[in-house]
């Protein structure tokens, strides 16, 4: 392939399968699914800790941390980078606690400078035994590839979490994860209903609207960009049940409609599946209408208004805060 080079493992921790640790296309560096285990040999003595006394010396997640990002600077290094020309970072942890270990490795490797970034609580990493497992997106340092730190007001990080919520590099617009959260004073109370209120239902579609208004629009406008313009977005939910109905998510999108590329489709056709496999809620919301009624939902939009073939910029999750 021309104008890629790969660095890989033929036989990853000796089975017959090779990974790709590290991708190069053109100026851009891609870093995908790294934990604290050697490919060829298995976790480390300094990931590990000494024989016997495992948890002497610093905690485990901090270890693993330090593993990885030490790699993945000597790996840019190879490219002719540096941690210090990263766009992108994203971490996955199976538990939450190892965020502030992981933070403190952050800082210690990227010093001044964090990229944007998205934490996500999953269920385990591919060690049964890790803690972590870190994405990273960097570029090779050149003529019109300077890193440019955008802070939009009312879009930043958690204290702890220190990242920057968008840079620009070259043609491109990277936006760290975003919750309906403000730092310190958690869930924004437009973006949330009371338990007891009879819509209390929409707030997966409350979150997704403050979102887009308050945290993604804003980001993308500060770096001279708009949704208009997007390429990629990603949503993280925490479990199935959260997932809105294809009308929400169409009603709280119709005002962003962006660049046809297949994702709200998907989206769509993804949920429709979803609320197939339960007829029994299916049924129940079929009731009212049957009779003549109107769905507690009438005035939102339905799927049809999410267009097939239109881009959803749906936000990410929000770097060290809870899932």
């Amino acid at each position: 392939m021309a104008g890629i080079e790969v660095k890989a493992v033929g036989n990853l921790l000796g089975t017959p399968f090779s990974y790709a640790y590290a991708v190069k296309a053109g100026p851009w560096l891609f870093l995908t699914g790294h934990e604290a285990f050697d490919f060829t040999s298995g976790t480390p003595p300094e990931v590990t800790g000494p024989p016997g006394f495992p948890l002497y010396g610093l905690p485990r997640s901090r270890r693993e941390g330090d593993f990885i990002l030490q790699r993945m600077r000597r790996i840019l290094r190879e490219f002719g980078s540096d941690l210090q020309h990263a766009v992108r970072l994203d971490q996955y942890y199976p538990n939450p606690q190892a965020v502030a270990a992981y933070h403190h490795s952050r800082h210690a490797e990227f010093r001044d400078y964090i990229p944007p970034s998205t934490s996500v609580v999953m269920e385990r990493c591919f060690a049964a035994d890790a803690t972590i497992s870190t994405s990273q997106m960097a570029v090779v340092p050149g003529a019109g590839r300077d890193i440019r730190k955008v802070h939009p007001p009312g879009v930043g990080s958690a204290p702890t979490s220190g990242f920057v919520p968008a840079v620009v590099c070259d043609e491109f617009v990277f936006v760290a994860g975003q919750m309906a959260h403000n730092p310190g004073q958690g869930l924004d109370p437009r973006a949330h209903r009371p338990e007891h209120s009879a819509w209390a239902g929409i707030e997966v579609r409350l979150q997704t609207e403050y979102m887009i208004e308050h945290k993604l629009k804003p980001a993308l406008e500060a770096a001279g960009s708009s949704l208009e313009r997007s390429l990629k977005a990603q949503i993280y939910l925490a479990s199935m049940a959260d997932l809105p109905e294809p009308r929400c998510l169409a009603a709280a999108l119709r005002r962003h409609p962006v660049r046809r590329d297949g994702g709200a489709d998907q989206i769509v056709r993804d949920h429709r599946r979803h609320h197939r496999d339960q007829p029994d809620r299916a049924d129940k919301r079929r009731e009212p209408r049957q009779a003549g009624g109107r769905s507690r939902h009438t005035g939102h939009g339905g799927a049809r208004a999410v267009h097939p073939g239109r881009r959803v910029p749906l936000p990410l999750r929000a770097d060290g805060d809870r899932p």
